[in-house]
């Protein structure tokens, strides 16, 4: 058990965002937080989205929609979408979505352990 807030984060997509997976687990570690092995025990839920294909950006929605169903049993939860689909569409998803906490794109991720 830790003392550190916790992060789970699910990555989908490309080949490309498992690299870019690796820097944002970096990013949280670095930022003080430590990774947790469900969402279900984290603080901090990220679901990393793809969108630019079209049966991977649906499978980002579907998460992001799983996990903040998960956020109603436990409100203390933040939930962030980042990642290309967050980055080409985010003033929608931040609409639609209000279990959303933080939105951030492909060129924000440095600012993700304080968000």
């Amino acid at each position: 058990m830790t003392d550190r807030p916790t992060y789970f984060l699910q990555t989908l997509g490309c080949p490309k965002n498992q690299v870019d997976a690796s820097y944002i687990e970096g990013l949280m570690e670095g930022g003080g937080y430590a990774a947790a092995a469900t969402p279900e025990e984290a603080d901090v839920a990220i679901v990393h989205t793809c969108g630019f294909i079209e049966s991977a950006a649906q499978e980002s929605v579907d998460a992001l929609l799983e996990l903040g169903r998960l956020k109603e049993r436990n409100p203390g939860m933040t939930l962030v979408a980042s990642g290309c689909l967050a980055q080409r569409h985010g003033r929608e998803l931040a609409e639609a979505m209000p279990e959303l906490d933080v939105v951030l794109g492909t060129r924000d991720w440095p600012a993700l352990p304080s968000a």
